[in-house]
């Protein structure tokens, strides 16, 4: 009952307060605003993206959207910092054991889709220069392969240039360095005095 009512809570409170969160931290251009947010988004699209595959059981689940109300508050929440907790005890570890095995598979989904595509691109060709202007059939070329894997070359395009005036620390080129020191700071608060 009312549950219209805990779902625009938790919109606004998952999703439009992060936005204007990560907004201010990526203005003030500090690694200790910047990595709860950074480690925030993530761990929601993980939470997102697990309930989108069970909804169809937990919409019987009663008051269900009261009760994903108080878990999206505990992972925003600046106190308890859920998704920082989350993030670091169970994403982080995750990703760094399986890195290899993302990135190759990454780089195999790509190569296979890029294959395929191309496949039915020549034989379109193909077709239409046998077919329909009477030439005669080409031979296939070889394959070529890459030095670089796929997910270097796909993480490099949401790479930034130099940060904005504005949007630079101190000591800082680029966007994207900021944003790997508050990362790293984060996740390693060992790192933080060398």
């Amino acid at each position: 009952m009312f549950g219209f009512i805990a779902d625009i809570l938790t919109s606004v409170t998952s999703i439009l307060f992060p936005i204007f969160a990560s907004y201010k931290a990526l203005r003030t251009s500090d690694p200790a605003n910047l990595a709860p947010w950074l480690m925030y988004w993530p761990t929601l699209s993980l939470f997102l993206l697990v309930e989108s595959q069970l909804y169809f059981i937990l919409y019987w689940v009663p008051f269900y959207s009261w009760i994903r109300l108080g878990i999206h508050l505990y992972l925003v929440a600046p106190g308890q910092q859920g998704s920082v907790y989350i993030y670091r005890e169970y994403i982080h570890p995750f990703l760094e054991e399986h890195e290899r095995q993302i990135d190759r598979m990454i780089s195999d989904g790509h190569e296979k889709a890029k294959a395929a595509g191309m496949d039915v691109v020549k034989k379109g060709i193909e077709y239409v220069r046998v077919q329909i202007l009477g030439q005669p059939p080409k031979r296939p070329s070889p394959p070529q392969s890459r030095s670089v894997s796929y997910s270097t070359y796909l993480m490099s395009k949401f790479a930034m240039p130099s940060a904005r005036e504005g949007l630079a620390a101190a000591g800082s080129s680029d966007l994207f360095s900021l944003l790997g020191k508050a990362l790293n700071q984060s996740t390693y608060p060992d790192a933080r005095h060398s």
